[in-house]
């Protein structure tokens, strides 16, 4: 008489989150969303109130950290807006390879970065404009600010590693340069007739109140360019101890730079509100350090 032998059914083993790193069961970046979360608060607690110290003796350092630079300098506040388009260049990295493996080819990937930006920018102009009677195309609002960058970037990142390094690099030099060799009035971080505020008249017929200027976009790239190399490096199955060694170093070595530059050796013209600052070198240093305090964890956003 044959005999039946019922095999047993197959069990799936679950897989263990690393020993320190909770499993959130999402394919998310949790120190994206954890960044992005921190920068939220900040803009909606308004600096968790601390511009009140302005008042108490001894506390007014603290105060000017939730409050903008009046032109020269760069404060916690003056971070904000770069930390919005930091994170834009984290996620790139983790979005592009996601609609490949969905089966996208990059030109389709492309068109779909052109489709966003000139949405970006559609919604910035109806935002700039809403309740106007003067109605004016505008290309400074962070969302346009983001579109130019977003583009540039995505076709920076078909480069190889060091010619994306090298083009970075040469955008902050010719960013530099263009209002080092054109100056205005007051020289070349003139608050007005700069470079940035002559190509405007020219080209918008107006310029932007709050001296910002549209070809801030450069300095704005190159802040989402880092974003870009920092989600290079979350993608990377480096481990989690070598991430943050890279990420430290990178913030430290900022630090240093920042101290060791001459006064007017820092003055570059800024993204938020015309300032002059080394935004995109601040942002930098404190993004980066920022994303190290945080967990990484690799998936698609």
């Amino acid at each position: 008489m044959a005999t039946t032998v019922t095999r047993p059914e197959a069990q799936t083993i679950p897989t263990l989150a690393p020993a320190g790193i909770p499993d959130t069961g999402s394919d998310r970046l949790v120190s994206l969303d954890a960044f992005r979360g921190f920068i939220m608060l900040l803009l909606v607690s308004n600096g968790f109130g601390l511009g009140v110290l302005e008042h108490y003796s001894g506390w007014t350092w603290l105060a000017k950290q939730v409050d903008h630079a009046a032109w020269e300098g760069c404060t916690f506040w003056d971070l904000i807006q770069p930390a919005f388009t930091f994170m834009v260049g984290v996620a790139m990295p983790f979005a592009f390879a996601r609609r490949m493996a969905q089966g996208s080819t990059w030109m389709g990937v492309f068109k779909h970065v052109l489709w966003r930006a000139f949405l970006l920018i559609v919604l910035s102009n109806i935002f700039s404009n809403w309740g106007s009677k003067n109605l004016r195309l505008q290309l400074i609002n962070v969302l346009s600010q983001i579109a130019f960058g977003y583009v540039l970037c995505a076709l920076i990142m078909r480069l190889r590693f060091r010619w994306q390094v090298a083009t970075g690099a040469a955008m902050l030099a010719g960013y530099w340069a263009l209002f080092s060799i054109f100056p205005g009035p007051d020289g070349a971080w003139s608050q007005t007739g700069n470079i940035g505020a002559v190509i405007d008249l020219k080209v918008l017929g107006y310029n932007y109140s709050g001296y910002y200027t549209t070809i801030n976009f450069i300095g704005n790239a190159v802040t989402i360019l880092f974003g870009c190399w920092t989600g290079m490096l979350l993608k990377t199955p480096k481990s989690h101890t070598y991430k943050l060694k890279v990420l430290g170093g990178c913030a430290i070595a900022a630090v240093v730079q920042h101290y060791l530059a001459p006064p007017k050796g820092r003055a570059a013209p800024s993204i938020e509100s015309g300032r002059q600052a080394r935004v995109a070198l601040e942002d930098f240093r404190v993004t980066y350090a920022g994303g190290a305090t945080f967990h990484t964890r690799d998936g698609d956003l």
